[in-house]
């Protein structure tokens, strides 16, 4: 049976609490191509924003948070980067790390609208327009007429139009409804015979088989008019043009590790806006572009130096719980997040190397110095901790030393003793007693060395 709307009653069934607390995902953030546990992660990040309060979709939940809302190990929660990297690849967020008074914490800045330049789709039609094999054919639906009055015309909202198939005007909520005020003044205008046969037939219209239901031979009952039914505008699709590559592309695309992508084949959209990206810079951002060579250099670092091979390969079982030994699950979003990294503050700098000038990045340089020196400090320290210990050890070996040789002195003497009264004839009780009290004498003159609890290495 189908419904007519709105059905009266339904507003009970609604809760007081109603709309259930929800959060804002944007479309294309959803058809853009990233797994679904990158989508559920900017939904669980949004729900800690506040735009109302500080005007910004900013949140500051703990990885382990975030690692138990996408389903995972809360012991292990460096694992949501992956996915966090795939939002920062595509534009939705972006990462800050920030000192708290307990160690580091991560504070996200979530984007709302697409980034500048995005040539994805936005909405659902432009989706489709781009996937046309995902179109699928809406099968077309009867309308079954609902129970009318015995002796009236149909029951339908708005006007008496029959309900018959290739007759009168569709059942429309739209059209119907909008009519209901009009028709009643049509009515009233309702001869005694309609009115007696059931209060709804108009006038100059024929009785029919059941006591009045007023159809016409030719469509609607009523002495009017039926107004055609409206129909919605369909949204107006807005088409956009592919992003131009900039120059180069090619050369960078050829150059891709063949664990990335096969050759010949397209890149996935988020490693090819990354690239894009790095050559043609942003002059807003005083980001200069960089060349092919530049670009392609960026890669195999970050790809070979960081172990992308063995990390991307089946079967790859990490060796410790670093971040740097993780198995890379998707080769083109770790790439893309991983050449758009910057480690400097200064975004002209690459890796070490300013583009423009060709010198050394003096933020840089500094900070090598202060690891290094922070290096040398360290390798002191440990040093001393060395050193301490093997002196520490060696007083524990000459104490113990000490220790054994007063004992077997010791030993010796009353050896000597017991063995000399025993000559003299001396036995029982009274040899016993003769030889500890000549071994009191003798302890008193030789007194054990103070025995010293030195540590051990690792006890300390």
């Amino acid at each position: 049976m189908n419904h007519q709307f709105p059905i009266e009653g339904d507003e009970l069934a609604v809760e007081d609490d109603w709309p259930a607390p929800h959060a804002q995902v944007p479309l294309w953030i959803v058809l853009s191509g990233i797994s679904s546990r990158a989508v559920h992660q900017y939904a669980f990040l949004f729900a800690h924003t506040n735009p109302s309060r500080d005007g910004h979709r900013v949140a500051f939940p703990g990885q382990r948070a975030i690692a138990k809302a996408l389903g995972m190990a809360v012991s292990k929660p460096e694992r949501v980067k992956p996915y966090t990297d795939e939002l920062v690849a595509i534009g939705a967020l972006r990462v800050e790390e920030v000192t708290t008074r307990t160690g580091r914490a991560y504070r996200y800045i979530l984007r709302y609208n697409p980034p500048p330049g995005w040539d994805r789709a936005i909405n659902l039609p432009q989706w489709y327009d781009a996937s046309p094999e995902c179109r699928t054919r809406t099968p077309k639906t009867v309308a079954t007429a609902p129970p009318t009055r015995t002796g009236g015309s149909p029951q339908i909202w708005g006007d008496g139009s029959p309900q018959k198939r290739g007759e009168g005007s569709p059942q429309i909520w739209g059209a119907n409804y909008k009519n209901k005020n009009h028709n009643k003044e049509k009515d009233s205008g309702a001869d005694a015979e309609g009115q007696s046969a059931g209060g709804f037939a108009r006038a100059g219209a024929r009785e029919g088989a059941a006591g009045g239901s007023g159809q016409a031979a030719g469509g609607s009952a009523a002495s009017g008019k039926i107004p055609a039914p409206r129909k919605s505008p369909r949204p107006k699709t807005i088409k956009t043009s592919p992003r131009q590559l900039p120059a180069g592309y090619d050369l960078v695309r050829a150059a891709i590790p063949q664990e990335v992508a096969r050759p010949g084949t397209q890149l996935a959209p988020m490693l090819q806006r990354a690239i894009a990206d790095l050559l043609a810079g942003t002059p807003q951002a005083r980001i200069p572009g960089r060349t092919p060579e530049q670009v392609i250099a960026r890669i195999n670092r970050r790809w070979y130096g960081q172990n992308g091979p063995e990390r991307s390969a089946k079967g790859y079982v990490p060796t410790s719980d670093d971040e740097g030994a993780q198995p890379i699950r998707n080769r083109s979003s770790w790439l893309a997040a991983a050449i758009l990294g910057q480690d400097c503050s200064d975004p002209a700098c690459e890796d070490g190397q300013m583009i423009n000038t060709g010198r050394t990045c003096p933020e840089c340089k500094l900070q090598r110095d202060q690891a290094q020196a922070a290096a040398r400090a360290a390798a002191e320290a440990a040093q001393r901790w060395e050193d301490e210990i093997a002196d520490r050890e060696t007083a524990r070996d000459t104490s113990e030393a000490a220790q054994r040789e007063h004992q077997q002195n010791a030993t010796a003497e009353e050896n000597r003793v017991r063995q000399h009264l025993s000559d003299a004839g001396v036995f029982g009780e009274l040899l016993e007693y003769r030889v500890r009290q000549h071994m009191a004498a003798w302890r008193d003159q030789h007194p054990a060395p103070v025995r010293r609890n030195v540590p051990v290495a690792g006890a300390l």
